[in-house]
């Protein structure tokens, strides 16, 4: 029994299986993590005015849904809840549903064509 105590358990050899499963686990998630940035560039400063314009039609957007879901819930309710309110109650509730959407998309829809400054 001249060598290291360790030696003589397993615990060196599980020592040495978990440091090999960990770089496997480390290298997988390096691979993962570059196949995710694979699309990912950084902005170009050459193409400030591209990426600006980029910016701004995105805002226009979020401004558009977050204007549609305003005038959406200003308009909650109407005239068709009447003839839900007389349908059972398992086909109320997709009729409901139905209806909401459809007010949904036309309000999203109506607040598409207006100016935008």
């Amino acid at each position: 029994a001249g060598g290291p105590v360790l030696s003589e358990t397993n615990v060196a050899t599980k020592i040495v299986e978990r440091k090999v499963t960990a770089k496997e686990r480390k290298a997988k998630a390096l691979e993962a993590r570059t196949q995710k940035e694979a699309g990912h560039l950084l902005p170009d400063v050459l193409n400030k005015g591209f990426e600006m314009q980029l910016r701004k039609v995105a805002t226009q957007g979020v401004v558009r849904l977050f204007n549609a879901v305003k005038e959406y819930r200003d308009k909650q309710g109407g005239d068709d809840d009447d003839e839900i309110s007389k349908l059972p109650l398992k086909k109320r509730k997709r009729a409901q549903e139905a209806m909401e959407q459809k007010r949904f998309d036309a309000i999203l829809k109506h607040t598409g064509h207006k100016k935008t400054r």
